[in-house]
Order: structure tokens, then sequence, then C-alpha cells
């Protein structure tokens, strides 16, 4: 059994337990210290469907929270882990 947060061949935010995936898509926006240790982050490039900006994306794989940047993000990360 794996019980590491995530292994080579797994998918972003999978693991023991499942944390939550960051997408940063098409955009080079700067990430707050530290957060790659809460959220797994990962960079894509444009999609239509999203535009461009950063998407918290939940581990039941709803998006809780977006933006064109990461204003907003820690403070959103604190509020609901607590």
């Amino acid at each position: 059994m794996n019980t590491s947060r995530e292994s080579a061949d797994a998918a972003p935010g999978s693991g023991n337990p499942p944390i939550p995936v960051t997408l940063a898509v098409g955009t080079d926006a700067e990430l707050p210290p530290g957060l790659p240790g809460i959220v797994h982050v990962h960079r894509t490039g444009p999609y239509e469907p999203y535009g461009k900006g950063l998407f918290l994306v939940r581990p039941d794989g709803y998006v809780g929270w977006a933006g064109e940047d990461a204003t907003g993000l820690v403070d959103h990360l604190a509020r609901v882990t607590g």
C-alpha cells in the first residue's frame, strides 16, 4: 500500500490523503511561498474552456477557487483548512 502523498505515476492531487490541485492555466503567475507544500501545483498551456488563470481544484473534482492571480488564494485555503 502506498502511503505517500503522491507517487510519480499518480494523478495530480491523488494520494493519501488526497490534496487539492492548483492549475495554472496559460499563466506564469507567481504563487505564494509554501503553496506547493499545501497543494499540488500543475502548470499547463492555455485551454479555451477555462481561459487563463489559477484554479484550485478540490479532491472531488470541483473548482473551489479561481482567479487571474494568486490574490486571495492563501486566504481561501486558510478558511477551508482551518
